[in-house]
């Protein structure tokens, strides 16, 4: 997600003779085994080996490293693998060295590491103080296997995303004594108070007249254009060269609707795919209404060869017109709150996190429970990575890794990196917790409340995400206008693609 560069471990391991190619065809290695059969090598340089793939703290993430030696008197090496970087291959490639990493970042991976043998049961440590640690975390923030059992992964935090607005701007629009009512209002509002209030907005930013809507049928009208309002160019920022931005994050709603969870979306049978099929009609519509109504650098960008081409609308020119003001609403997450302030350092204090809406009905829905109410009120949670100990590294090494991890998250150095210099939301925020952080501080809100829903597309076939993209990128983002044969189409191809990949 963040473009930022950091360290690579592609280098590290071709410099030790490594290949990708060679680490996805070994199927054994050098160095002996103890007992537990567990690999093992001479280390001699250091006693935890740390692989990391969350660019954005790459250096704050070396610093923490240092002051656990100072603490403890040992020497951790860690590496972080590059933005862009193959993760998979650089991971097997560590994985079938010498040189194994003992804590690593662990994500969609998850399978191929437990049928190798890669990923310890942190169930079964025997040590009574690491368990009380486990005993700190959700039982469904814990990574476990298809079948639900198991402790093979910690959570390095939890994200969460949605719209992201400045207050400022709110408020530079429709005057600062109705920026509170607005953000509760737009919360409780429906899809279609939602879409009129697009349209609405656009006027204002195009003509500059007062305009009025109306969210939980309480009225708003704009004030003169004036202030922050008048850099305005488009009601959304949309990263149109970057599929991951519009469809692996912004269909989870519907997808969630259906599929609750990952793990429900990852065993998902193809009847259960079907009833995709309203949800998705949904999106599609709800993303016809964000790209038609973008902010691009030097003015209103419409769809077309432009809108999809990474130097005039990406993820940094996307989130950089959102900061300077361009936008009203940016569909990002937790982290981009660093580039957001970095871009523009007056936004610190005034970011806040707002519901997607779709035009769900209860009949597109099938998770009890959930209504197109608590969908469109709701946003996003994840974990984007777990922490996992190598099963295959000596014992030794192994408690060395339950200690940094321990450590990491209940010692007062390893709290305050993650929220204070990582700037992440911990799993174990509580409502005494300032974070620091607008943007944080505002999706813990929803967090408490319990207006969460799952980041469910997560669990969709590998590759599914990617091919959509693709085709939307394409064949629609370059298009000025989407027929109701055009969405159909998607939605058919979205249905069609995921059922797919079920069969091979």
């Amino acid at each position: 997600r963040d473009r930022s560069v950091s360290r690579g471990l592609g280098d590290v391991y071709k410099r030790q003779g490594l290949t990708v190619a060679a680490a996805l065809t070994a199927c054994g290695s050098s160095g002996t085994q103890d007992a537990g059969g567990s690999q093992t090598a001479d280390r001699g340089e250091y006693d935890l080996k740390i692989l990391n793939f969350k660019g954005e703290i790459a250096d704050d993430l070396s610093k923490m490293c240092r002051e656990y030696e100072k603490e403890f008197g040992v020497k951790v090496d860690e590496f972080t693998i590059g933005t862009g970087e193959d993760i998979n291959g650089i991971m097997r490639a560590a994985m079938n060295s010498e040189d194994k990493p003992s804590l690593y970042s662990c994500g969609g991976n998850f399978i191929e590491w437990k049928e190798g043998g890669y990923i310890l049961d942190l169930s079964t440590v025997e040590d009574t103080e690491f368990q009380e640690f486990m005993q700190t975390v959700n039982d469904d923030m814990i990574l476990k296997d298809l079948d639900g059992n198991g402790s093979y992964g910690v959570p390095l935090c939890v994200e969460g995303y949605g719209f992201i607005a400045d207050k400022r701007m709110l408020s530079d629009i429709l005057g600062a004594d109705k920026v509170d009512a607005f953000l509760t209002d737009y919360k409780k509002a429906t899809y279609e108070e939602y879409e009129a209030m697009v349209n609405a907005l656009d006027t204002f930013i195009k003509d500059g007249k007062e305009v009025t809507f109306t969210l939980n049928k309480t009225e708003y009208t704009t004030q003169a254009k004036s202030g922050l309002a008048e850099n305005l160019y488009g009601v959304f920022s949309v990263a149109g060269a970057d599929p991951w931005t519009y469809v692996g994050h912004y269909v989870t709603g519907p997808v969630s609707s259906v599929l609750k969870t990952e793990r429900d979306a990852l065993l998902a049978a193809p009847e259960q795919v079907d009833k995709l099929n309203g949800g998705l009609q949904a999106y599609v519509k709800a993303l016809e209404l964000a790209t038609a109504h973008t902010a691009g650098q030097n003015g209103a960008l419409s769809r077309g060869d432009e809108y999809i081409q990474s130097v005039t609308n990406g993820y940094d020119q996307a989130v950089q017109n959102f900061a300077l003001g361009k936008s009203v609403l940016l569909a990002q997450g937790t982290w981009a709150y660093t580039k957001i302030i970095g871009e523009n350092p007056e936004t610190a204090d005034s970011l806040v996190m707002l519901p997607f809406k779709f035009p769900l009905t209860q009949q597109d829905i099938c998770v009890e429970g959930y209504t197109p109410e608590t969908i469109n009120q709701d946003v996003v949670q994840l974990i984007p990575q777990y922490w996992a100990v190598n099963a295959k590294v000596s014992e030794k090494e192994q408690k060395e890794a339950e200690r940094f991890l321990k450590w990491m998250h209940t010692s007062e150095t390893g709290r305050k990196y993650i929220t204070e210099i990582f700037k992440f939301v911990p799993y174990n925020a509580t409502e005494e917790m300032d974070l620091g952080n607008s943007l944080n501080n505002s999706f813990l809100s929803y967090q408490l409340e319990g207006n969460v829903y799952n980041y469910a597309a997560a669990g969709a076939p590998g590759g599914w995400s990617d091919e959509v993209g693709a085709k939307v990128k394409e064949e629609y983002l370059t298009k000025e206008t989407w027929s109701k044969e055009d969405m159909d189409t998607l939605v058919e191809f979205m249905i069609s693609d995921w059922k797919g990949r079920l069969e091979n």
